[in-house]
């Protein structure tokens, strides 16, 4: 016996914006950032245009270790929150698998897995805070 096909189930009214879909799905409706424009950020864009040679090389954790803790205050933008989100994720998980595998957690990488939970708690719930690292 077949199904019955002509009762349509009507399109419950969600705001999907809410839960972070737009008309791309989840993709954002504007085209990430390439980089981040502020010079403060320019080591981060820096190390990241470079971050294949230094994993090839196995220089990146030295790089990462001599690297000062920035401040969040500059992002100004939803998109360039989401950047220094992707540019510390590419951070955090190359200084665990630069060598094939996790090490001993260093001072440095500390530092950027608190930057990069505070990146991360912004984006997932769009708490509209700052933070400030000393």
């Amino acid at each position: 016996m077949p199904h019955n096909t002509a009762t349509v189930l009507p399109t419950p009214k969600v705001n999907l914006e809410a839960f972070g879909v737009s008309k791309n799905g989840f993709l954002p409706e504007e085209l990430p950032l390439q980089r981040l424009s502020d010079p403060y950020y320019e080591v981060w864009e820096r190390i990241i245009r470079e971050l294949p040679t230094l994993l090839k090389t196995k220089s990146f954790r030295g790089k990462v270790d001599k690297l000062e803790v920035l401040s969040t205050l500059r992002l100004t933008s939803m998109r360039e929150w989401q950047r220094a989100y992707l540019v510390l994720a590419f951070f955090t998980h190359s200084y665990i698998w630069e060598s094939g595998g996790p090490s001993e957690v260093r001072t440095s990488i500390s530092k950027l897995a608190a930057q990069d939970y505070l990146i991360a708690n912004l984006l997932s719930n769009r708490y509209p805070f700052r933070f400030k690292f000393h």
